[in-house]
């Protein structure tokens, strides 16, 4: 019998099959689909998922691991060069390198090359780690008004906007949007945004969103609006009331608390939120937004 504890654990295994795949290749320049792919998961909102399970980013736990295994050599190895090690853990220069290992362990990568005593060393580092504790990981089996719902193949007339994922952005999108649509006397729907970037890898000034409505591929469309299809697909669908301006916090919820209990996993395809309600003129009122998250099932 699958009970939700079994696929909560599941999703566990593959997160832990993820966390030895960055261990096992700390030294290489691995993206956040290789991370993804190594877990059979898709790579949109892996991240959220990882840091539910781990307590801490994929961008730190991989930062961790590559200084851990890093300081290891070190303190085994005190004629290594350090430049040397900082390259070869895929740190951009010694500098940074240096800068890093300080932040993690207390004192710079220098102070324990220097040391003769490697016990004293590994003693040294591990009372420095003690010092910083990892988030905790947050997942929970929460009740949400999730609906699994067949979406049709949509097309939507969109324009994209470069730049850091947060309500205020969102707010000034929502409003060029309208102007453009209103120039063109195309009706003004329900819109829908698309983030397709995550913040904590990709720089905040090129992340990527778009927002559009629906639109038939017969309308003509003036030269600010594109169009871009999206297939057929079955969503796991969360509506939810933001009271506070906190757009993040649903779709941490969706991921983190619903999924892994729910025997799917994400599609491949990119999760996108329609906004039922809102008020551009007055930033308290609540707003209402509904989720779509594509999904299949899951095969262990």
């Amino acid at each position: 019998m699958i009970t939700k504890d079994s696929r909560c654990n599941e999703y566990q295994r593959r997160i832990f099959t993820a966390m030895n795949f960055i261990s096992e290749h700390a030294k290489d320049n691995l993206s956040l689909e290789d991370i993804a792919r190594s877990a059979h998961f898709s790579k949109y909102h892996f991240h959220r998922l990882f840091k539910a399970f781990a307590g801490e980013t994929v961008a730190d736990f991989t930062r961790r691991t590559r200084l851990e295994k890093a300081a290891n050599q070190l303190v085994l190895d005190a004629n290594i060069n350090i430049t040397d090690l900082a390259l070869e853990f895929g740190f951009s220069s010694a500098q940074n390198f240096t800068k890093q290992f300080t932040k993690q362990f207390g004192q710079p990568p220098s102070f324990f090359k220097h040391r003769k005593n490697h016990v004293e060393s590994l003693a040294i580092l591990r009372n420095n780690i003690k010092l910083q504790q990892p988030d905790e990981a947050n997942l929970s089996d929460s009740q949400l008004n999730v609906q699994l719902i067949n979406r049709p193949k949509f097309s939507l007339a969109y324009t994209r906007f470069l730049g850091p994922y947060h309500s205020d952005s969102t707010r000034a999108y929502m409003t060029q949007l309208q102007e453009i649509l209103k120039a063109a006397q195309i009706e003004v729907t329900k819109p829908i945004g698309i983030a397709w970037d995550n913040p904590e890898i990709t720089e905040t000034t090129r992340c990527r969103y778009d927002i559009g409505v629906e639109c038939p591929n017969t309308v003509t469309l003036p030269e600010l609006l594109h169009i871009q299809s999206f297939p057929a697909s079955t969503c796991a669908v969360y509506q939810c009331e933001i009271t506070n301006g906190d757009l993040e916090k649903p779709w941490d919820d969706l991921i983190t608390s619903w999924l892994p209990y729910s025997g799917y996993t994400l599609s491949g395809l990119p999760g996108f939120e329609t906004f039922e309600k809102f008020d551009l003129d007055d930033p308290s009122s609540p707003w209402v937004i509904e989720i779509c998250l594509p999904i299949v099932p899951m095969e262990n």
